[in-house]
């Protein structure tokens, strides 16, 4: 894959969830081109979110005539 960016970062799409890869970049301006900047680890493409746990089941904490106050943990 090759893009171009005037800007510090560039959006890549199209990777496949699971694979490995390494990138590299290079300068191009009036003055020419650097060499090659090589990443030092590659990247494994995953989901931008992680998939969160099931809640633990509620608690009971407070019973009162008119209420009743449950707590529990949210998703991991």
């Amino acid at each position: 894959m090759a893009g171009e960016s005037t800007s510090p970062s560039l959006r890549v799409d199209k990777l496949i969830e699971g694979h490995e890869y390494s990138f590299r970049v290079k300068a191009v301006n009036r003055e020419g081109e650097s060499a090659w900047l090589t990443g030092k680890e590659s990247i494994v493409a995953k989901n931008p979110f992680d998939v969160a746990s099931k809640p633990m089941a509620p608690q009971v904490v407070d019973v009162d005539a008119d209420h009743v106050d449950l707590e529990f943990r949210p998703p991991r």
